[in-house]
């Protein structure tokens, strides 16, 4: 074999495997970004209620659901996570139950079901996988699971339960691929006592109503006893050197009659006792209670939650005047405050606590703050802020290669590249 026809050769094998790596890196790329869910995906997964107050020491029901948007689906795995301090969470999870509707189809097997507090992060994982040959699909939300929520303490701030975006994924059933969009959903609930209602009861007793009169006629028993018990005359005051009253003690003859002051007058009764005691008992027993009971209730009303159920924290967007919408305490005034492109909106949420807001100024490239204050109608307020980025620039499906790999396909190909030329070059000589 000649000079030239191996190095022909050679350089041809270089071209191919060039070919041949930048085909693998690009797959590898695409696989790197289907263990997570994506900007452009399709399919959904929502917590609720997404707001609320968990009371402490009582079980709150939270579910999760699950929407594959009509696309036929071969797997679901979510992981929820929220943070604690200290060396145990403040609030329990647990109690998780997948759907039974799901699961007595027999098409359904769920191995995941765990909750790990790690970290200062209680972490709570579920995965399910459809066993069917054209996979699971459905136009609407459906119910994954159940878990409970359970507070074991007050706390400063809001629990905030969100996805994972890296750990959760819906799976496409014909090539394996993600397409969960990256969940926005999550839910923010306030630690709340129960509410205080103090009735103070002032009890008045009015002694007039009905009367329970007792009439009971006996026997007459008569007993005349005649006794005259002369103490002393019932002298009253001294008058003109005499007391007002000639004295006429038949117990006594000498009785003072004469005085220089009060304190001289003898003062007693004359007891002449004549009992006829005719022994018919009539009793009249008016024994009757008006109750008047005066109650005052006092009535704690109960801090207001809010939640941004459009935005997470950290999350990255291509729109300037995106749509901010979450959930409150039904009719409380919401204001959200864009710190970075200085603007304040003020809304009202409707009967059922919903509240939506658009800034009128678009927002810049960059990371942006905003703080959400809802007021209740009792004028109790709670605050709620997160951070997010603008990047105009980017599209929503945008599939950035992961680092390297752009960098290395190009190397390849440029090696390739040269070492054809080299070949051709020789190939003329």
């Amino acid at each position: 074999m000649s000079k030239k026809v191996f190095i022909g050769l050679l350089s041809v094998l270089v071209l191919i495997g060039g070919l041949g790596t930048t085909v693998f890196l690009v797959k590898q790329n695409q696989d790197t970004r289907s263990r997570a869910s994506t900007p452009g995906g399709q399919t959904t997964v929502s917590l609720s209620p997404a707001s609320g107050s968990l009371d402490i020491g009582t079980a709150k029901t939270m579910t999760i659901s699950f929407n594959p948007n009509n696309i036929p689906i071969s797997a679901v795995a979510v992981r929820l996570q929220y943070s604690y301090s200290g060396s145990s969470p403040e609030v329990t999870a647990g109690g998780i139950q997948i759907n039974q509707a799901l699961l007595g189809t027999g098409d359904w097997t769920c191995p995941v079901k765990t909750v790990t507090p790690d970290a200062g992060k209680v972490k709570i994982d579920i995965a399910c996988a459809n066993t069917t040959t054209n996979g699971f699909t459905a136009t609407s939300d459906t119910p994954l699971a159940t878990f409970t929520l359970t507070a074991n303490q007050a706390l400063s701030g809001n629990l905030t339960v969100s996805f994972d975006p890296q750990e959760s994924i819906i799976t496409k059933k014909d090539d394996g691929t993600d397409v969960l969009l990256t969940p926005a959903s999550r839910g923010s609930y306030t630690i709340a006592a129960a509410n205080n209602n103090n009735a103070n009861t002032n009890n008045t007793n009015n002694a007039t109503g009905s009367a329970n009169t007792n009439n009971a006629t006996g026997s007459a028993n008569t007993n005349n006893n005649s006794q005259t018990q002369a103490q002393a005359h019932n002298h009253k005051a001294c008058a003109g050197n005499a007391c007002s009253i000639v004295p006429c003690n038949p117990a006594t003859t000498a009785c003072a009659d004469t005085c220089t002051a009060d304190s001289d007058c003898q003062t007693a009764n004359t007891n002449s006792n004549s009992n006829s005691n005719a022994n018919s008992n009539f009793n009249t027993n008016t024994n009757t209670t008006d109750n008047t009971t005066t109650t005052t209730s006092t009535t704690t009303t109960a801090t207001p939650t809010v939640s941004v159920s459009s935005l997470y924290s950290g999350q990255t967007i291509n729109n300037d005047t995106p749509t901010i919408s979450g959930t409150t305490t039904p009719n409380a005034k919401v204001v959200v405050t864009i710190q970075s492109t200085p603007q304040t909106i003020t809304t009202y949420a409707d009967t059922s606590g919903n509240w939506t807001i658009q800034p009128s100024v678009p927002l810049a490239n960059g990371t942006h703050t905003i703080t959400i204050v809802a007021t209740g109608t009792g004028g109790q307020a709670v605050t709620e802020t997160l951070n997010f980025s603008v990047d105009t620039t980017a599209t929503a499906s945008a599939t950035t290669p992961t680092t390297g790999t752009a960098e290395t396909t190009l190397m390849v190909l440029g090696v390739a590249v040269l070492l054809l030329f080299g070949a051709l070059r020789l190939a003329r000589e």
